[in-house]
């Protein structure tokens, strides 16, 4: 699960990084010589701003003059990675600043400022958190200009703001589910996990681990088994392509496809099974259908054919000469480290097992999924953004599709929710030295990305507390589901 929340983890960060940049802003007061470039996020939670910093120095109170009335409004500013608006209010020396959301011109944070204006130089100066920015406004142009300068107070950009007549609206926002509170009993009727009986599956899954891992070098050529059918556990290379009702279907056909014949095979139900049984050069026809909850929506639940041709079948197995390539693992011999790795991933295979065997019986409530669902929406407003596309263009150019990132955005929240449901209905938890090793986990991929150990734990406790109960209570019940099912 933790690969799924790692994307989410990237945008709470740059969120961070930008809160932490302007504090140190206002460290040194005039000092910043760049601007800092704002990223898609779904949290909306911090008050963090894009703004640079210029050098400019600021007028004497002496200088202040009456503002002219075309001042006052909202200015906007925007390139392919940041967007901020700013708003100047008349008779109340005050300003805002709000930080867009890119693509769409809604803020996700907005952050109060004090103004004064130099008329000689037709200078105008914001004050945000002790730290001024100074604009050179054009009355002929009707823009706002902010000029970043280096050390040697020469400028090396300007960063320019056009007046828009309305104020930018707020972005939707929504935190990351808090499952531990969601009340969802019956939502799923989980199957009989307790019966599971996952040895000999998870034994298969790690001999192909230990192949993959082995050949990746390329060092050697990987042997193949001509002598035999298909069978469970195998590797082979197929080439395919998909029917319904007769047509061949977009994304439907492939050649030279290495297969592993896996329960999680990476494939849908049936496809990868329905290889067992045929040898290579045999041309057959797999029957399966396609998941209700399948990513693409005009495929999801229809029936399909696959119409395969099997090329080769590897041989997973390493012999004991091959196993001795790997001086630094704790086993003495490959049925060891196959037997070891096999009891390590026995708890991921059972729970991708009760994913598959879930009955769905009712809609996943809200607050589950819209955290996902909004975070697919803002990346396609930005990559619109970024490649100067219409938001409606950009979706028919890249495939993007609201139906599918709704669809998407439920099949990530399903598996937090049925962990969620195992966890209560077997009364697990965790201990303490489980819950520190997970948060200094989150702590470091915070430090990774450039941040103070103290500022990474309080950003962990202040903003990712669901994200880490969710990951663990998810560690948890895949632990447990393999002390039960290893047998």
């Amino acid at each position: 699960m933790k690969k799924w929340m790692s994307l989410l983890l990237l945008l709470l960060v740059v969120a961070l990084t930008l809160s932490a940049c302007n504090e140190n802003k206002s460290n040194h007061k005039k000092d910043s010589t760049d601007t800092a470039s704002q990223e898609n996020t779904t949290s909306g939670t911090e008050d963090s701003s894009t703004l640079p910093d210029d050098p400019s120095s600021t007028p004497d109170e002496d200088d202040e003059a009456p503002i002219p009335a075309a001042v006052f409004g909202f200015w906007y500013y925007s390139n392919t990675s940041s967007s901020v608006a700013m708003e100047i209010i008349k008779d109340s020396n005050a300003a805002k600043f709000y930080s867009l959301q890119l693509g769409y011109y809604e803020y996700y944070a907005v952050q109060e400022a004090t103004y004064t204006y130099a008329e000689d130089t037709a200078t105008l100066v914001l004050t945000l958190s002790d730290v001024d920015y100074a604009f050179l406004f054009d009355a002929d142009a009707d823009t706002m200009t902010l000029y970043i300068k280096d050390e040697n107070g020469e400028v090396k950009s300007e960063l320019e703001y056009t007046r828009r007549d309305t104020a930018p609206t707020a972005h939707p926002s929504y935190a990351f589910p808090k499952y531990s509170e969601m009340d969802f009993d019956g939502l799923f009727t989980l199957p009989d996990y307790k019966a599971y009986a996952l040895r000999e599956s998870a034994i298969a899954e790690a001999r192909v681990e230990i192949f993959s891992d082995y050949y990746s070098a390329g060092i050697e050529q990987c042997p193949t088994i001509t002598d035999r059918p298909a069978q469970f556990g195998d590797i082979v290379i197929i080439d395919y392509v998909g029917t319904v009702n007769g047509v061949a279907f977009s994304g439907g056909t492939a050649y030279d496809q290495e297969i592993s014949i896996l329960y999680n095979s990476g494939y849908i139900p049936g496809f990868a099974e329905g290889i067992i049984g045929h040898s290579v050069g045999e041309t057959f026809d797999v029957n399966v259908t396609f998941p209700e909850n399948y990513g693409e929506a005009s495929l999801a639940g229809v029936d399909a054919v696959f119409t395969m041709t099997l090329d080769t079948i590897y041989d997973v197995r390493l012999t004991e000469e091959q196993f001795s390539v790997y001086t630094t693992l704790i086993y003495d011999t490959y049925e060891e480290w196959v037997e070891g790795l096999a009891a390590d991933m026995a708890g991921t295979l059972a729970f991708t097992t009760v994913l598959e065997d879930h009955v769905r019986n009712a809609e996943l409530p809200e607050e589950s999924y819209l955290y996902f669902y909004q975070y697919s929406l803002d990346y396609a407003h930005m990559y619109a953004h970024r490649y100067g596309l219409e938001y409606e263009l950009a979706c028919q150019y890249f495939g993007f599709s609201e139906e599918a990132f709704l669809l998407d955005a439920k099949n990530t929240a399903i598996p937090y929710l049925i962990s969620e449901q195992i966890f209560r209905t077997e009364g697990l938890s965790w201990t303490d030295e489980e819950y520190a090793t997970l948060f200094a986990s989150f702590v470091e991929d915070l430090v990774e990305y450039g941040y103070s150990e103290e500022d990474a734990k309080l950003y962990v406790t202040n903003n990712q507390m669901n994200n880490l109960y969710a990951e663990l209570t998810y560690e948890t019940v895949v632990k447990w589901l393999g002390e039960i099912s290893f047998r």
